[in-house]
């Protein structure tokens, strides 16, 4: 399942470049733009869990494909003439194989592994991802510098791979009826990787939907956004690499708190940086908190769970609810103040985040599953 997280990742990262540069280009309103995040994100955190737990009962396998055909479905949308009803539902469909494809496969990454056999498998996870979010903005940057069509001709064949190689991988041991995985309480650290995790994936979707208008008024070119991106993306893989190997970062908070302060150094830079420099410099920051944060949530809610595919669910759930309320509030920002203002937004949040998560921890215990 690791080439196809790669896979997913160079198309996911082509698609979100292509539909932020359209979104850019039909409209001069970031509150219009950020509602595509809102939208995107609302649908993903609606039909995450319920996907994850669906996985539990019928396979990972026919969920996969399904949403490889609705990202296909996407894609051919921007080639329609640009109106923003026809990015709203290119969003919107995004927003469904993101919740169907990401819970699914990451259940799928970690099953019947834990501890020190499903930090290593979903190292190996994390680092192909990485690897396709790092790719996926350099091609489609250059592809979008040629023409949109050019950019969309390649999401679609990677989107094709994906299809072909999820046919061609064994599906896992079907779960009989009475094997089914009963919800199981929430460890206190399982809860601290969902806030954190919260947090953080507010600011990705404020970079992932704002940024590019951002980048584009201080004027860089299509090809520099992508490349902005490729880097934010590669601290991603850098950090990954460093958990997978270092193996001393699991029930330790304070790495946690580390990597979430370098993410406010990252916020702060992106917030009064001008120069090419200075925002890939904040991005980089930033993507290597989002990385730990990401990583973190991940492993607790496999490591010793009965019912990874339904808590997988959940962290996706967290991570869509970030990002749909970042773009919606970051819009308002960017339209009441600037567009750097959201990440001054991004500082606030990531700090409340870090004195829940210290409470949490000093409280201990277990919590009844939400849900």
């Amino acid at each position: 399942m690791y080439v196809a997280a790669l896979m997913m990742d160079v198309v996911n990262g082509s698609f979100f470049l292509i539909a932020g540069l359209v979104a850019a280009r039909v409209t001069d309103n970031p509150i219009l733009i950020g509602l595509a995040g809102t939208l995107h994100f609302g649908v993903k955190i609606l039909l995450s869990v319920y996907f994850g737990h669906l996985s539990d009962r019928v396979g990972r396998k026919p969920l996969l494909i399904a949403s490889c055909l609705i990202l296909a479905l996407a894609v051919v949308l921007l080639l329609l003439p640009a109106k923003v009803t026809i990015v709203y539902l290119a969003f919107v469909l995004a927003g469904v194989t993101a919740a169907m494809f990401w819970p699914v496969l990451g259940a799928w990454a970690g099953e019947g592994a834990d501890g020190e056999q499903l930090l290593d498998d979903l190292g190996k996870y994390n680092i192909a991802f990485s690897v396709g979010m790092t790719v996926g903005p350099f091609i489609s940057g250059a592809l979008m510098g040629r023409s949109s069509s050019a950019a969309v001709g390649f999401t679609l064949v990677g989107i094709m791979a994906i299809i072909v190689f999820v046919l061609r991988v064994k599906e896992p041991t079907e779960v009989t009826e009475e094997e089914q995985p009963q919800p199981a309480a929430v460890p206190p650290f399982v809860l601290v990787g969902w806030i954190a995790n919260f947090a953080n994936f507010t600011a990705v979707g404020i970079v992932r939907i704002l940024f590019p208008k951002m980048a584009v008024e201080l004027g860089i070119s299509s090809f520099g956004v992508g490349t902005l991106f490729g880097l934010f993306y590669l601290a991603w893989l850098v950090t990954f690499v460093i958990m997978r190997v270092y193996t001393g970062w699991q029930h330790n908070p304070g790495t946690l708190y580390l990597l979430q302060g370098v993410g406010i150094g990252g916020f702060a830079l992106l917030w009064r940086a001008r120069s090419m420099v200075g925002l890939a410099l904040g991005l980089v920051l930033f993507g290597g908190c989002v990385a730990m944060t990401y990583y973190s949530s991940l492993f607790y809610c496999q490591d010793g769970q009965p019912d990874r595919g339904r808590k997988t669910g959940f962290h996706e759930f967290f991570l869509g609810a970030g990002m749909l309320i970042g773009p919606f509030v970051g819009g308002i920002l960017a339209d009441r103040f600037s567009l750097q203002t959201p990440f001054a937004f991004c500082i606030l949040v990531t700090a409340i985040a870090i004195i829940a998560q210290i409470r949490i921890l000093q409280r201990g215990g277990g919590l009844s599953h939400p849900g």
